[in-house]
């Protein structure tokens, strides 16, 4: 390139794309200098080659579409991303279908991205010349991957398995929270082992559409009958520990609907437009049975504040902000809550336990 008609800079900018340690301009100088001299000079063909590929690199995931050592990467993202955005088309018929082969896809190149990095004893290419399945992958993954997570997986094979032979449309509406926990999952192990410039976070607004099932569809879907293949699957999937448990790894269930909530009442606040959120506000209820709430049911200007006031002695001074601060710490007493997505702050919320530990901690008495 020195040759040619690329000046210092372009050639520092060139070379620099995709490296982890950059050059600088001394570099460019000490080659072009005596340094230079016992290098082979690159043919036109391979310049140009070499520019291509290095003006490929993704400028947010780092990877190079031109370079093996990416592609696993680049199809498993891809893959899923794919899987979310045929989900949520409301021109397709067989969503489920799609989801379940692409997300399953997207999970093979990602497990044995991290195999052949982390397990050099694993062999990812079979005597029949095939990469190693994704079940038998899985097999290799318990110190990385949670059970609920693995058993998600396996699950998501299951449906994908019968829905290939069954025509049903109701599958969508029953498996919606395993694939959105599937989504997750995914995302997380990504940017846990791969880096956070990794995730599909941008493109995950898609996956907040996933399940669109509350429990009046529930109640519908009991109405009809749904083919036996799919029943199975879908009274293993509500009879799982993991699932009566409420573990997230394995369902995860996300609610969307206009309902009369303030912001402090709402799990998350969705905003409809820039600077504009409804007061009556569109929830986003990671929590849809409400189990947080009922365990913290009280805020503290609204509610704890006027308990406290019914006792005559009740001071709101720095031993009381002490106090408050160190009960806050006990789990039992106190939870916090995110109630903006674009803000990091948290809101706290009470048990009706707080109330009794703070007139015993503060001395309180009618």
């Amino acid at each position: 390139m020195l040759d040619s008609k690329h000046t210092g800079q372009d050639i520092q900018y060139i070379v620099n794309q995709g490296r982890e340690t950059t050059i600088n301009s001394r570099c460019i100088s000490e080659v072009r200098g005596s340094k230079g001299k016992d290098i082979p000079i690159a043919t036109d063909e391979e310049i140009e080659q070499y520019i291509k590929q290095q003006k490929s690199y993704d400028a947010k995931t780092g990877l190079n579409p031109l370079l093996e050592k990416d592609m696993r990467l680049i199809k498993s993202r891809e893959a899923m991303l794919s899987a979310i955005q045929a989900f949520n088309n409301p021109m397709l018929t067989f969503k489920t279908e799609q989801f379940c082969i692409l997300s399953q896809i997207a999970w093979t190149g990602l497990v044995q991205e991290w195999l052949s990095r982390n397990e050099e004893d694993v062999q990812l290419i079979t005597k029949n010349n095939k990469t190693l399945s994704l079940s038998r992958s899985l097999k290799h993954m318990s110190s990385v991957l949670s059970q609920a997570v693995i058993e998600n997986i396996q699950d998501v094979k299951k449906i994908r398995d019968i829905v290939e032979h069954d025509l049903s449309q109701f599958t969508e509406r029953c498996m919606g929270c395993i694939f959105n926990a599937n989504v997750l999952n995914f995302n997380n192990f990504l940017t846990k082992e791969f880096g956070e410039h990794m995730s599909l976070l941008d493109n995950l607004n898609f996956a907040l559409q996933f399940s669109k099932m509350d429990k009046n569809n529930l109640i519908e879907l009991e109405k009809h009958k749904l083919p036996k293949s799919i029943k199975t699957v879908y009274d293993d999937i509500i009879n799982n520990d993991n699932y009566k448990n409420g573990n997230q790894e394995y369902a995860f269930t996300v609610f969307f609907g206009q309902v009369a909530s303030s912001k402090a009442n709402a799990n998350m606040v969705y905003k409809l437009a820039e600077g504009e959120e409804t007061e009556k506000a569109i929830s986003v209820c990671f929590d849809t049975d409400g189990k947080f709430f009922k365990k913290y049911p009280l805020k503290h200007k609204e509610d704890l504040i006027p308990k406290l006031k019914k006792y005559p002695n009740f001071k709101q001074d720095k031993f009381f902000i002490k106090t408050i601060k160190k009960l806050e710490k006990d789990e039992k007493l106190c939870g916090e809550r995110n109630l903006d997505p674009d803000k990091k702050t948290t809101r706290k919320f009470y048990s009706p336990k707080m109330v009794d530990a703070l007139v015993k901690e503060l001395g309180l008495k009618k």
